[in-house]
């Protein structure tokens, strides 16, 4: 059986790879016009993966979109980002079922 404390150290392990993983993806997006690449290459991944992952990918990406849009902090680099996250989240009410 598998501890809460042995739970809380996986969810730690996860939560680091996942920063790392995304800081190298942010590093990727840091000159004019890599968005397109970007996003080409995470469509390309997120298609040729399970059914079932991609269903959660989606799940955790409308969190972020709603976490992001919920953060008050913005300063003109970011507000048009952070708009775009907030009327989402206004506008549309995501329910990714588990499946």
């Amino acid at each position: 059986m598998v501890t809460a404390a042995e739970l809380d150290q996986r969810d730690a392990e996860r939560q680091k790879e996942v920063a790392e993983v995304f800081e190298k993806l942010i590093r990727l997006t840091n000159y004019f016009g890599s968005e397109k690449f970007v996003a080409a290459g995470i469509i390309e991944e997120l298609n040729r993966s399970h059914r079932t992952l991609q269903q959660s990918f989606w799940r955790a990406m409308y969190e972020v979109i709603k976490q992001y849009g919920e953060d008050e902090w913005c300063d003109l680099r970011n507000e048009a980002s952070k708009e775009f996250c907030r009327e989402v989240t206004a506008k549309v009410e995501a329910y990714f079922p588990m499946i």
